[in-house]
């Protein structure tokens, strides 16, 4: 196939593949920013979902719009405590579906996604401001300290102090 689509979804899932076999400092922030990348090309081409075509207007046959409003909810409200029956709610499905439905879209439990997105927010503050480590993982979302600590060290493979201290710019690996 001879789309620019399909050239610039090749480039970002090699890349992708060269990330993950390297895996360099932060490669998972890395990874996360070439699926979106290819996301955002699937969805900007109109690959992203089925449609149909009925006297010049489009019907989206998916969630995709739900699936849209979602993302932008956790974008705004990632510091506030969102629950799975909000989450749930905002797609117009049952808890029990919704996390069956949400991982076969992300490839993670809805929880791991919210958690992946602190933590983006908890780099950038960490690079960015001199607050002290507890306050940026309440600003994030996160009630408790040590679970904010766990989980930051699970994703990032180092604790936040240890991010602050090498200065590895948010951008770099994102």
């Amino acid at each position: 196939k001879c789309d620019p689509i399909y050239h610039k979804i090749k480039a970002e899932l090699l890349e992708l593949i060269d990330i993950n076999q390297n895996e360099p400092a932060g490669y998972q922030l890395q990874t996360k920013a070439c699926l979106y990348k290819v996301i955002s090309l699937l969805e900007r081409y109109d690959m992203f979902t089925d449609t149909i075509k009925d006297e010049g207007y489009s019907v989206r046959t998916s969630k995709t719009e739900e699936i849209k409003n979602l993302l932008l909810y956790l974008r705004n409200h990632y510091s506030k405590p969102v629950s799975l029956q909000d989450a749930a709610d905002l797609m117009n499905l049952s808890t029990k579906y919704f996390c069956t439905y949400f991982k076969s879209i992300f490839g993670i439990s809805f929880i791991e996604y919210l958690n992946h997105l602190r933590i983006e927010k908890a780099c950038l503050l960490l690079y960015t401001t001199n607050l002290p480590i507890m306050e940026v993982g309440l600003e994030v979302g996160f009630e408790n300290f040590s679970y904010f600590i766990r989980t930051f060290k699970k994703i990032m493979n180092q604790t936040p102090k240890q991010y602050r201290t090498s200065k590895i710019s948010p951008v770099d690996h994102t």
